[in-house]
């Protein structure tokens, strides 16, 4: 390989690696008037699955209310996960920016850490939202995927402002 070739190789991928974006890639999504949403200002903020949709499509997180812990919780019979935790849950659809923390599976209905192990009877999911960056029109896409008893998975994707 001659040196004049490998030092154009190293120069073009060191042009696309300075080109790369570290930012988590946020979806420009302005909130729909029609969508029901719920204003969350004070901990914990609830979210209700009711089988393949949920109860709130637009969480709005208040300016000024800071670590909101949000739990989002399943109809009985139904679990966040199949075998292993990485099966099911609660995620950012395009990376997390710092302003989501402690996303946990549980069985705890105030959304504590879980005292039992099984992720299979986590009914619930818990996050702490920063809502430090405001962002009213710039929503944070997620997934929340879920187990029926039969184990057949069912996905939901709303949408979360900090406002």
């Amino acid at each position: 390989m001659s040196t004049r070739f490998l030092f154009s190789f190293v120069a073009v991928a060191a042009a696309l690696y300075g080109c790369a974006s570290t930012a988590p890639l946020v979806l420009d999504h302005a909130p729909v008037a029609s969508a029901a949403h719920i204003n969350c200002s004070s901990s914990p903020c609830r979210i209700k699955v009711l089988g393949t949709t949920v109860d709130y499509e637009e969480l709005h997180l208040a300016r000024g209310s800071t670590n909101l812990h949000i739990i989002w919780e399943l109809p009985e019979g139904y679990g966040f996960c199949k075998e292993a935790t990485s099966d099911g849950g609660v995620a950012l659809k395009a990376g997390n920016d710092g302003q989501f923390t402690d996303m946990y599976s549980t069985d705890d209905p105030n959304g504590g850490p879980p005292a039992n192990k099984d992720c299979r009877k986590h009914r619930r999911f818990h996050w702490v939202a920063k809502n430090s960056i405001p962002r009213p029109g710039n929503g944070y896409p997620y997934n929340i995927y879920f187990y029926d008893g039969a184990g057949g998975l069912h996905q939901i994707d709303p949408w979360i402002f900090n406002d």
